[in-house]
């Protein structure tokens, strides 16, 4: 049985429910506000027509060695690329300016013919009074007979032909011939020549004049061709430059040969072999 003292039911449980469902809806709205204003497109106002007009663009442009070929703006920009200064373009020349690209006819200046006509009269003139010769005319050819001087033939002197000497000779490398050298052995040159042969060059010998220190060197520096003779001259000169070392050596009196440079220098000498490579004589 129910007692009438019987306490109430506490509402708590119902207004807990409503404040929990109110809570809710409040965030789904609250969220729902947020994901509208977040996602929402708004449209972009147009640009100013200045503003349009000054913005820039960047394009990639093909290469002119492209197999499917280029556009005809591609192809401008490499000309204009091409050039070492583009304004040249804008210029008006005929070698670098915009003709290069605008092959426009070119009109020059013309002026219109005259209308007038005028005639040029030459004066007459008068004819010239007859002039009297002093002398009878003579014809062409005889005046320049008569006008013609002849010039005699210019006739040079030479110098009288020197014989060559028919010896062997001795010579700087200029040409100048050197007296007083030692003699050669006639014996031993013919049977040079006999074995080895004709020389073909003259043989350029190199006196190295010595001092107290070294004695005199003599060397072959171009042979002739034939290795006796170079041997034979180079064996005169070092028993003539030897003979002159020991006398002053031993404090003798001694000349100093004449082709022999001075001490410490050096001289070429050449020696002529081929005059007359038949008859072969000492120089006196």
């Amino acid at each position: 049985m129910t007692s009438e003292f019987a306490k109430p039911r506490s509402r708590r449980p119902a207004d807990s429910e409503w404040l929990s469902a109110g809570f809710g809806l409040a965030g789904t709205l609250i969220l729902a506000v947020f994901a509208w204003f977040g996602f929402r497109h708004e449209p972009v106002p147009p640009l100013a027509p200045a503003y349009a007009e000054t913005k820039g663009s960047s394009h990639f442009v093909a290469s002119p060695g492209q197999p499917g070929g280029i556009a005809e703006w591609e192809r401008m920009l490499h000309i204009w690329a091409r050039l070492a200064d583009p304004t040249l373009l804008v210029l008006p020349d005929e070698e670098l300016g915009f003709s290069r690209v605008r092959q426009t006819p070119r009109h020059l200046p013309e002026s219109p013919l005259p209308e007038y006509r005028f005639t040029i009269v030459l004066a007459a003139e008068a004819p010239q009074p007859e002039i009297r010769l002093a002398a009878p005319r003579q014809e062409l050819p005889d005046e320049l007979r008569q006008r013609w001087l002849v010039a005699p033939p210019e006739t040079r002197e030479y110098p009288p032909v020197a014989p060559l000497p028919r010896s062997i000779v001795w010579h700087r490398p200029d040409g100048q011939v050197l007296a007083a050298m030692p003699e050669l052995d006639i014996g031993t040159v013919r049977r040079a020549i006999a074995e080895g042969g004709h020389p073909r060059y003259p043989t350029r010998l190199e006196i190295q004049a010595g001092d107290s220190a070294f004695p005199t060197r003599i060397r072959v520096r171009r042979p002739s061709g034939n290795t006796a003779l170079d041997l034979h001259a180079v064996a005169v000169l070092q028993r003539d430059v030897g003979l002159m070392e020991r006398r002053q050596r031993f404090g003798l009196e001694a000349g100093r040969p004449l082709y022999l440079p001075p001490p410490g220098g050096s001289a070429i000498i050449e020696i002529e072999w081929s005059l007359f490579p038949a008859e072969l004589t000492v120089a006196e």
